[in-house]
């Protein structure tokens, strides 16, 4: 046996630390969720320009915040081509979201964009608004361009795409053509000359109700989908660990 039995040792210990990352994975998701669906009835803080400065925006991800401003149209990023489902995964770690009911119609297939728009808040500062997936055929389609002039919105804080690396590595960003085929926020906020904020409107609230009908764009139903696959390597760990366990008694008892 001697080194061998060092296996079932490494693979238990192994065990034992999935096990301890479950533990920190569940608890990450359930703050999450309790970001998303506060428990304690407090108001929805209205996002300022005096608070703009201070967020960081992978320690605020989905702290819920209604925002009052004018949406800069004329200034809209389309990111994509990406289906209806890609839209709303933004992550491979990070959380996301699912399609709403929103005001376009089309399969989860279906290829389309990821609509950004400058928002300039009430008392100043501009941030940005990811206001949903629209198909590709409505990506000239005006009508999201509606209600014009000082509106209220409620979304998510989120923190842009900044691990979706696969896709930008396969299909870079290029700023300067306008071209965007993820959600890099400081990337884009530089190129929209925005803060590095960016509130993801959602499809439970009744003030985004106003921006659902025909040519608005399909909102996001929040959730905290974080990858967690703990359980699953952890079984695996503790089952190496019982089969080498397993082989060795046999091989000691052969042996004599």
């Amino acid at each position: 046996g001697g080194w061998l039995w060092a296996i079932p040792v490494v693979t238990f210990g192994l065990g034992v630390w999935q096990i301890q990352r479950l533990q920190w994975k569940n608890s990450l998701i359930q703050q999450a969720q309790d970001r998303i669906y506060p428990h304690d009835n407090t108001p929805i803080p209205f996002l300022t320009s005096a608070q703009v400065p201070s967020i960081v925006p992978v320690d605020a991800q989905f702290t819920r915040m209604l925002a009052t401003g004018t949406f800069l149209h004329d200034q809209e990023i389309l990111v994509g081509p990406r289906s209806l489902n890609m839209a709303f995964v933004s992550t491979s770690d990070g959380g996301g979201a699912s399609a709403g009911n929103g005001g376009l119609i089309g399969g989860s297939a279906k290829i389309g964009y990821t609509v950004v728009t400058p928002f300039r808040l009430e008392d100043g500062t501009t941030i940005l608004v990811n206001r949903g997936w629209i198909p590709r055929e409505m990506a000239s389609d005006r009508r999201r361009r509606e209600p014009q002039g000082t509106v209220t919105i409620e979304g998510i804080l989120r923190d842009g795409e900044p691990k979706n690396y696969i896709q930008m590595l396969t299909i870079p960003n290029k700023p300067e053509k306008n071209q965007w085929h993820a959600i890099h926020l400081d990337q884009m906020s530089s190129w929209a000359k925005t803060s590095p904020v960016i509130l993801q409107m959602t499809d439970e609230s009744q003030l985004n109700a106003l921006f659902e009908g025909a040519g608005q764009p399909v909102l996001a139903h929040p959730n905290a989908n974080f990858r967690n696959q703990h359980l699953e390597y952890a079984i695996t760990w503790f089952s190496l660990c019982a089969a080498s366990s397993l082989l060795l008694v046999r091989s000691n008892r052969g042996l004599r």
